[in-house]
């Protein structure tokens, strides 16, 4: 199974037509959305953020698997970027497991991605 195909798996029914992008902003806009909603909650819901968090690991490591297949399309400048700001999002997802961080870097990561998902650039950047 593929990344996109594992994604597609892990985070929803999709209909067969929807480009790998759209797919990929899907989960992205699903974990985000289930991130900000266990943040908002505090710390009434730490096992709610946990879940958010550890859903939000998987989804980044999926993408990494994608970034490092050699039939990736993506300039290898911007996968290393890719991969590098994985490897923050990894250890920041512990630091808030941790209670040593909140998830509002995590939030933020994941909005600029979607944005440079949809072709919101100057958005992203």
């Amino acid at each position: 199974m593929t990344p996109n195909a594992n994604a597609r798996a892990a985070y929803g029914n999709t209909v067969a037509t929807r480009s790998a992008r759209d797919a990929e902003y899907s989960a992205f806009a699903n974990v985000t959305r289930r991130l900000r909603d266990a943040h908002d909650l505090g710390k009434s819901d730490f096992p709610g953020l946990c879940r958010a968090v550890l859903e939000n690991s998987r989804l980044w490591g999926m993408l990494e698997d994608d970034l490092i297949d050699d039939r990736n399309q993506l300039p290898p400048t911007l996968r290393a970027q890719l991969v590098s700001l994985a490897a923050f999002v990894h250890r920041h997802g512990r630091a808030v497991i941790g209670r040593r961080a909140n998830a509002e870097a995590l939030i933020d990561i994941n909005t600029a991605i979607m944005k440079g998902l949809r072709g919101d650039a100057e958005i992203a950047a």
